[in-house]
């Protein structure tokens, strides 16, 4: 996928979660939402190598399922630097959504490019 494809998923991705998690994970518009996707592409390229590479050993121990972690506190990030419009009402909230976000991505992978 492209650039902007997975801004759309990503996106797309974020407006069905917060319907679906209502009380948990709150983002105001559709706008907010591509704002968001656009700032978790580069917190995605700047600080999740960073804490990738910090967190190797505990990746290795759980066999990967730490990544899931990692991708939570980037998004808690993300919902920091954005303010009340996308926001998370706990760690917890954030982790279900990385986990959801990560299998709508893959959904998305295979219906478009049949991988």
């Amino acid at each position: 996928m492209g650039f902007f494809q997975k801004i759309a998923v990503n996106a797309l991705g974020f407006v069905i979660l917060s319907w679906l998690l209502q009380p948990y994970f709150m983002v105001a518009s559709i706008p907010t939402a591509v704002f968001a996707s656009f700032l978790l592409a580069l917190m995605n390229v700047t600080v999740k190598p960073l804490l990738h590479i910090f967190a190797l050993p505990l990746t290795i121990i759980t066999f990967g399922i730490f990544s899931f972690v990692i991708n939570a506190i980037v998004l808690t990030i993300v919902s920091s630097l954005m303010g009340p419009q996308f926001s998370f009402s706990s760690f917890w909230a954030a982790f279900i959504v990385s986990i959801l976000l990560t299998m709508i991505q893959q959904f998305a992978e295979r219906l478009f490019y049949g991988k």
